[in-house]
């Protein structure tokens, strides 16, 4: 190898969307890719400080993982906090940086949302578990049924369910069904069905 000629390392790259504030980390070093610059550290949510390994899924299975923060002392807990750090976007990128230039080609790794972001005020670290950002469609809004708990904290007051107590099982908000009174048949097999019914409790 000569002296002239170009050098390349590894790099892992990641980038956080938290709200009011774009953190880009490096594992070492500083890169830039795209224009951005990456630090090993940043000034307000510090520096990676562990992370679960990327693996994909399998099956109905989606992939998941987490990320951990080691946050600075001066660092406000107003900041770590914030409710609103749930589903904040999280992206990683492997790729070759140039040690000359310090310019980076990454391949994108992961497309994430924090779902959890738990806090450790002994260790000041921002534990944050991840998603991908499909498994997102997949979440289901359980409790949704036509019962009256459900139907009170939609409608305060209504006391339309009260009175519902003969329900075999909780049937789900908009589920296909018949319309009441419409009977299976063809023709005029309905009326019959019908006359029937009034000849019997005669």
């Amino acid at each position: 190898m000569a002296l002239g000629d170009r050098v390349v390392t590894l790099v892992g790259l990641a980038q956080f969307d938290f709200p009011g504030r774009t953190v880009r980390l490096a594992d070492g070093g500083v890169a830039q890719m795209g224009g951005e610059y990456f630090h090993a550290k940043d000034d307000v949510f510090g520096a990676l400080a562990e992370a679960d390994a990327i693996e994909e899924a399998m099956g109905d299975a989606l992939p998941d993982g987490g990320i951990v923060l080691a946050i600075p002392q001066d660092t406000a807990l107003s900041v770590v906090l914030d409710p609103a750090l749930q589903f904040s976007r999280v992206r990683f990128w492997h790729g070759e940086k140039d040690v000359a230039t310090g310019v980076a080609t990454g391949e994108l790794l992961r497309d994430t949302l924090v779902d959890q972001a738990m806090w450790d005020p002994v260790t000041r670290k921002l534990s944050l578990t991840l998603m991908g950002r499909t498994e997102r469609l997949a979440v289901i809004n359980r409790g949704n049924y036509a019962c009256a708990a459900f139907h009170k904290s939609v409608y305060p007051g209504e006391r339309g369910f009260d009175s519902c107590t003969d329900a075999q099982f909780q049937k789900a908000w908009g589920t296909a069904g018949a319309p009441r009174g419409v009977t299976s048949g063809s023709g005029s097999g309905g009326a019959r069905n019908a006359a029937d019914l009034m000849r019997g409790l005669r």
